[in-house]
């Protein structure tokens, strides 16, 4: 048994830009990115990793709270959890505050007109939000109100530029900022003391403590930066500061970021108790999250996201002056004031710490986890080599490998240009030597790579959202996906396999790659936690306790190696005690479950006890003993395989061999948390548009405007298809088109989890709404199980073309970032990934107008029936489209094309996407006879070619 994870099979070399001959061995010419190259480049193109390279104490505060948010996900997980709200509440204390200490609030500065007009509106914008809350909060605000928008302005802008900043211009006004800064935080201070009814009724001593323990930090900072100013103003030459540490509005954001999320979970008991008659302090603290939460999103995900959640903002409370405004008079309501909607957003569940939120913190967070440490065994890299096994010796074999080890990845990684970068370090550099152009190349890693969110079993974060949202079961939402998955890989491969046996492109000679039989021998239990997780799942546990014994099981048998074999058999015997509830009722049950339990238990005594370490075997023996006896205790079957795991995972940590040291572990403990950070403040954003749909009905109005433009294409296109197609159809496909349209822009600059969120509150309704009920074929007539079907169907229709911005132009990131790597153009990398992603963007309208794609309705509810013939029906005919379609694109079916056969291979395409029995049967015929004349002329060209 051998589970470690480098092969001998890939020697590093330099990598020649040319193909190289026949005989020369392929993968001695690979040059693998180095993990700090890695690093930079999907920084580069993914805003989210941007981190600051924190030093000193601040490096081990940050590490210590990401460690403990990770605990706490664990926890959770396996233990149950508390109140929803208080939850979400711990889960964005730790969050905001991160993002504020490890993104900083400008990375890319400069004196350039454009970023500094830029960070001007920046400035501009945030005073206006500030003051428009304070307006409606005070009052009575008098003529100090021109003055907060000026100094907010000012000093927003300051710290945009800070770092362009002479070093004694910066140390002059960090003395007038936190001059000015802690005299208005002294008067507020003075002011509570007064009269502290004036800001709550709390009277509990806890959160008097609180309080004051947030001031008193508040005050420290700007203290320390008050006392640093004063003291650099002496010196003939202060330093510049260091841009990788937090600076004191950084931290003042996150102490208020921990304040705003705490003071919830403090004052708990109050808050139920007075809910609907918020206090002032309330309606104060919930203004500062407003603004922490916008400026958090703003730094970790980009500015798209938090201006869509600015308008959904300014949509509540600017409804009643938009009647009459052309186009604006469709989102038109009553309005609602400042402190209606502090309150709705902050206080409700609908708002920050709405359902997106909890799931986040909760499926999400320990899926992330998961997929880190099951990365860090080893478990990515046999994918890549699994995939270099089953195909790398096929035509175009290297391209087809990046297809493959991205759908693994896929199943583990929710991040495009993550898996990009992941699985392109290697397969990118071998296309190009095997005669790939650096452009395609790259182009084929980008659209495989963003085929992983909606690959089975363990999708993107906005699948589990999804389940949220539509009260499904999430094991049924990853099973509907699985031929969608299929067809999209599919359309890739058989594009990059014509390109590469009309370019000559061979593959990687047999002898050269590993045997995928001796891979899996050597590394199968690599892939136990995600045999684990998918039983689970299957059997109906919980996605995040699912999640909890898939990441327990994965540092557990890292431990296992040459000394300490007996800790294999430990998991053995632990897997049903990790996968049951409860023990077998009946006698004969109970008696063949421990006869085979103690034949397992003595086969691993007999088979280890003398080849392995004294210390594992004994370890493994009282573990071994401890799980039924503390089932015989009468302890539930969750504490005997916790035991056991732990067990073995402290004792493993003591060999120098293992391939997770505790070091390891925290350290990946502290990157689950790092990479669970832009989604968290994503979401607490997106709730803003999710508390304003609730408020106005936005999304209902914008289904509307939807419908109305498609049925007015409908009128106007009509008349040119000679009554072929009805209207009601024709609306439907232009409701589609326009969807899709809407979700591929919105991608562009949104995270696909808060991309997802939006499309299904404001547009996915529009295709529930319009969808027949005669097209879900059905044979349970009940109109809330059709509804909810509809509901999946236009749910994963918007997820998929979300997904599909990561590689459209002109922010296909995933492209970008693969052409980071290729060295080629990035904008031809993305329109070249674009189209090799056609099969995902035909695929939403065949499972809209063929349910049966995604199992539907049998899925939901077994008695519905499954159309099976036109199953397998709409898969021939899709899979034949794509294939035509690529013939098109690539100019080769049989032998290459000539100009007249461009056209008519696109007919044929239309023909079998068309989902008609007689039109499948004419494309059928056409591309029969189309393969054989081509055939034929080759098979002639080549008779009569010149030796």
């Amino acid at each position: 048994m051998n589970t470690n994870n480098h092969k001998d099979y890939r020697e590093q070399s330099s990598q020649p830009s040319e193909p190289i001959a026949d005989h020369e061995p392929l993968l001695n010419g690979v040059q693998e990115l180095s993990e700090e190259e890695k690093k930079k480049l999907i920084e580069k193109y993914d805003a989210e990793s941007r981190y600051r390279h924190v030093v000193g104490w601040t490096k081990r505060l940050v590490a210590v709270m990401a460690i403990i948010l990770s605990f706490i996900a664990l926890y959770t997980a396996g233990f149950g959890l508390p109140p929803e709200w208080i939850h979400r509440c711990v889960y964005l204390t730790f969050v905001l505050s991160l993002v504020f200490l490890l993104y900083p609030i400008n990375p890319g500065a400069s004196w350039k007109p454009i970023p500094l007009i830029l960070d001007g509106c920046y400035g501009l914008i945030g005073a206006t939000l500030i003051t428009i809350i304070v307006k409606n909060l005070i009052k009575d605000p008098g003529p100090g109100i021109p003055v907060i928008f000026v100094l907010c302005a000012v000093t927003l802008f300051y710290f945009k530029i800070r770092t362009l900043l002479a070093a004694r211009t910066i140390v002059f006004c960090d003395l007038a900022v936190s001059a000015s800064g802690f005299i208005m935080l002294l008067d507020f201070t003075w002011k509570l003391l007064q009269a502290p009814k004036n800001f709550t009724d709390t009277t509990t001593l806890g959160f008097q403590l609180f309080l004051w323990a947030i001031l008193v930090a508040l005050h420290g900072v700007l203290l320390s930066t008050l006392y640093s100013s004063i003291k650099k103003i002496k010196m003939e030459a202060p330093s510049l500061p260091n841009p990788d540490t937090p600076t004191y509005f950084d931290w003042i954001c996150a102490i208020l970021c921990v304040a705003f999320s705490m003071y919830i979970v403090v004052d708990y008991e109050q808050i139920i108790f007075r809910a609907g008659d918020a206090v002032r302090l309330d309606f104060i603290i919930g203004a500062v999250a407003i603004v922490l939460v916008l400026e958090a999103t703003r730094r970790s995900v980009g500015t798209p996201l938090p201006v869509i959640g600015l308008l959904a903002l300014m949509i509540a409370f600017y409804g009643r002056n938009m009647a009459g405004i052309p186009v604006l008079q469709y989102f038109a309501h009553r309005g609602y004031s400042v402190p209606r909607i502090i309150e709705h957003m902050y206080l409700g569940t609908e708002g920050i710490y709405g359902i997106p939120t909890g799931v986040v913190a909760t499926y999400v967070f320990h899926f992330v986890l998961f997929g880190l440490f099951i990365s860090k065994t080893g478990l990515g890299q046999l994918f890549i080599d699994l995939a270099m096994a089953l195909a790398g010796w096929s035509a175009g074999g290297p391209a087809k490998v990046a297809v493959i080890s991205s759908g693994f990845l896929g199943m583990i990684s929710g991040s495009s240009v993550a898996n990009t970068v992941t699985t392109g370090a290697f397969t990118i550099p071998l296309m190009k030597k095997v005669g790939y152009k650096p452009d395609f190349a790259g182009a084929v890693e980008a659209s495989a790579s963003t085929g992983g969110q909606i690959t089975p079993p363990i999708m993107g974060a906005a699948a589990f959202i999804m389940a949220e949202f539509l009260q499904i079961p999430y094991i049924k939402i990853a099973i509907c996906a699985i031929l969608p998955a299929l067809v999209h890989y599919f359309s890739v491969i058989a594009q990059i396999h014509l390109e590469a046996v009309r370019a000559g492109i061979k593959g990687v000679p047999r002898e050269q790659l590993p045997k995928a039989g001796k891979l899996l021998r050597e590394n199968y239990l690599l892939l136990l936690p995600l045999v684990l997780i998918v039983y689970l799942l299957l059997i109906g546990r919980t996605p995040f306790l699912a999640a909890f014994w898939a990441i327990l099981l994965s540092v557990s048998q890292a431990q296992v190696h040459d000394r300490t074999k007996p800790f294999l058999y430990t998991i053995l015997l632990s897997f049903p005690f990790m996968m049951w509830l409860e023990m077998p009722t009946t006698v004969t049950k109970l008696a063949i479950f421990w006869i085979l339990w103690a034949a397992v238990f003595a086969y691993g005594i007999w088979k280890t006890w003398k080849s392995s370490d004294n210390l594992a075997n004994w370890a493994a023996l009282i573990l071994n003993l401890a799980m039924p006896l503390i089932v015989l205790a009468g302890y539930r079957l969750f504490y005997a395989a916790f035991v056991a795991q732990i067990g073995l995972i402290v004792v493993g940590m003591f060999y120098k061999e293992t391939n997770m040291s505790l070091q390891d572990f925290l350290a990946a403990m502290e990157g689950g948390a790092r990479n669970a950070l832009s989604v968290g403040a994503a979401v607490a954003t997106v709730g803003f548009i999710v508390g304003t749909t609730v408020l106005t009905g936005l999304g209902l109005k914008f289904s509307q405007i939807t419908i109305d433009m498609s049925a007015g294409l409908a009128d106007l296109v009509n008349p040119l298809f000679f009554g072929l197609f009805s209207s009601n159809q024709l609306i439907l496909f232009f409701t589609l088109v326009m969807t899709g349209i809407a979700c591929i822009i919105l991608g562009m600059g949104v995270p696909t989890t808060a991309q997802y969120i939006i499309t299904s509150m404001i547009a996915a309704p529009a295709i529930s709404q319009i969808l027949p009920d005669a097209m879900i074929p059905s044979l349970v007539n009940d109109p809330e199980f059709l509804q909810l079907v509809k509901y999946l169907l236009s749910h994963m229709f918007v997820l998929y073309y979300g997904i599909l911005a990561d590689v459209t132009p002109p922010v296909a990131l995933a492209a970008y970032a693969a052409a980071g790597i290729s060295g080629g153009n990035a904008f031809k990398t993305g329109f070249l990934a674009f189209y090799l992603s056609l099969g995902k963007a035909m695929v939403p309208f065949f499972f809209i107008y063929t349910p049966a794609l995604l199992l539907m309705p049998w899925l939901l509810k077994s008695e519905a029936g499954l159309p099976i013939f036109a199953l397998i029906g709409t898969l021939f005919t899709l899979c034949m489209g794509i294939i035509m379609v690529s013939c098109a694109f690539s100019g080769y079916f049989v032998d290459v094309f000539k100009w007249y056969e461009y056209p008519l291979f696109f007919l044929i395409a239309i023909f079998f996407f068309s989902l008609e029995f007689w039109t499948s049967f004419i494309a059928l015929a056409l591309a029969a006879a189309a393969y054989f004349w081509q055939k034929k002329r080759k098979a002639h060209r080549e008779q009569f070619a010149p030796a």
